[in-house]
């Protein structure tokens, strides 16, 4: 075998090697974008559990959030604060979400179901009263997506709902 045989087999080793190296980085970018994906889904998760189950364990902050999101001015200081401060969280949370899935770390069908959940919360006319008021801190996008949302909700949670209802709480 002589030097350029020699030359040409090298080159097929190299190149093969190359492609080797390219299949195993792009399995390996896959494998950390499907991790990076659950990382997002479970973020997004984990922020909308803790708010539930804050407003499942918390029955003053159940009121206040019934009688504000009837109508936010029956609301004395305290009620309306403590709504403002579970509607700034709940609020926030979908915002991560959003970004998340603006940017390609969540997926769309996860995330646009979720949006009927902001929508119901945001619908009643004191949430939309609290909406007006504050949705100015948020992301503009994403504040002209769930305002058009929240203005094509044409029902009433609070109405809607018997769990809602405080005649229901027996």
């Amino acid at each position: 075998m002589n030097w350029e045989a020699m030359g040409v087999i090298a080159e097929i080793v190299g190149a093969a090697g190359v492609i080797i190296t390219l299949a195993y980085l792009a399995m390996q970018i896959k494998q950390n974008t499907n991790q990076l994906h659950g990382e997002a889904i479970n973020t997004f998760n984990s922020s909308q559990i803790a708010l539930i189950i804050d407003f499942r364990d918390d029955a003053e902050l159940v009121s206040a959030f019934i009688k504000c999101a009837d109508n936010w001015e029956s609301g004395s200081p305290q009620e309306q604060a403590r709504t403002h401060a579970h509607a700034l969280a709940y609020v926030l949370s979908f915002e991560t979400g959003y970004n998340l899935w603006r940017s390609g770390a969540l997926e769309g069908r996860i995330y646009k179901r979720r949006e009927d959940l902001i929508t119901f919360v945001l619908s009643p006319p004191g949430m939309r009263t609290w909406w007006n008021s504050w949705s100015n801190v948020f992301d503009p996008d994403f504040v002209e997506r769930i305002s058009q949302k929240v203005d094509a909700y044409s029902g009433n949670p609070l109405e809607d709902i018997p769990f809602y209802r405080p005649e229901h709480w027996q």
